[in-house]
């Protein structure tokens, strides 16, 4: 009990704290006043601790998105302390650009001179290293209920990953681990416990789970190296859902969690041995897994009965 009642008031002061941080946005502060000459009239700026988020959408959804943000963080954090990885603790904000809808996303882009057709409803990039989000005009992905909240505590793994130090801009990482590692850390509740250690469920291990019921999950030595399918649009890409991506997202999931919860010493040598790796190649992608893992076919059926058992339990 009592360490519940910790988390509640650490977390009543991250909010406090935050909200002290979005007031000043308000009150012109320079970062806010440059993005503001960037995106011009209809959007606002809203600051918290580590984040500007610059958005079209309702003040109360860019709180949200603030607070998921935050929370992520801190979770981040502590999840990587807890295997021995003590990541960067970066001084500077990040950015964060959050959309009422679509068509709000692609007339930003048309008046900066830019092709303007989202590829998705959030995401993040490395080149910009920025944020994007956008309010879903649908309920549900590859049988996941989707919201802002989900999109931003999955968006923000990925954009903390590359600035906290946890994923080297040197290295070649698969996109099993970068899509395992954010749905990692997927909530639709940043209030409530989330992460690898905290027991949560996430939807996409209940995915994953039932495709492995079946037999439809893929080799971890395949898993390994796997190439993320294509998608010509917004709607292809969650409407006509290939297989190969429910498996990089909700196995990898799965697998990270796993992995993290079970064999923390391989996971961390795993991600040692990609940081130093450049290139795409695959093949080094899938000696870097049977180095650090050893027996695949034990991994595998250890990873497959902690996953069925899950059905149990939830």
């Amino acid at each position: 009990m009592q360490r519940y009642m910790l988390a509640l008031i650490v977390w009543l002061l991250v909010i406090g704290a935050g909200a002290a941080v979005m007031q000043q946005a308000r009150n012109g502060d320079p970062v806010s006043r440059r993005l503001a000459q960037e995106f011009g009239e209809g959007f606002t700026s809203l600051r918290t601790e580590h984040w500007v988020i610059y958005y079209s959408t309702k003040e109360e959804e860019a709180r949200q998105v603030g607070e998921t943000l935050e929370r992520t963080r801190s979770l981040f954090i502590e999840a990587f302390a807890r295997i021995g990885i003590k990541l960067e603790q970066r001084t500077s904000l990040l950015t964060c650009e959050l959309y009422k809808d679509p068509p709000s996303y692609t007339d930003h882009m048309r008046s900066i001179g830019r092709a303007g057709n989202p590829p998705s409803f959030g995401w993040y990039s490395t080149g910009t290293n920025r944020l994007t989000l956008i309010k879903p005009d649908i309920e549900e992905v590859m049988g996941l209920k989707v919201s802002l909240i989900w999109l931003a505590a999955h968006e923000g793994a990925h954009q903390l990953s590359h600035n906290l130090g946890l994923m080297k801009s040197f290295g070649s990482y698969p996109p099993w681990l970068i899509e395992g590692v954010a749905g990692a850390f997927e909530t639709d509740d940043p209030g409530a416990e989330f992460g690898p250690f905290s027991g949560y469920v996430t939807q996409k291990v209940h995915i994953i789970r039932e495709y492995a019921e079946r037999g439809e999950h893929a080799p971890l030595l395949e898993l390994s190296d796997m190439q993320r399918p294509g998608s010509s649009s917004l709607r292809d890409r969650f409407e006509n859902v290939p297989k190969e991506r429910v498996q990089i997202y909700a196995q990898g999931a799965s697998l990270t969690i796993y992995l993290m919860t079970h064999r923390p010493e391989q996971f961390k040598t795993y991600l040692e041995r990609l940081g130093n790796r450049s290139g795409n190649a695959s093949g080094r992608w899938r000696t870097a897994f049977k180095d650090a893992f050893g027996d695949i076919d034990t991994l595998e059926s250890e990873w497959k009965r902690w996953l069925l058992a899950l059905g149990a339990s939830s």
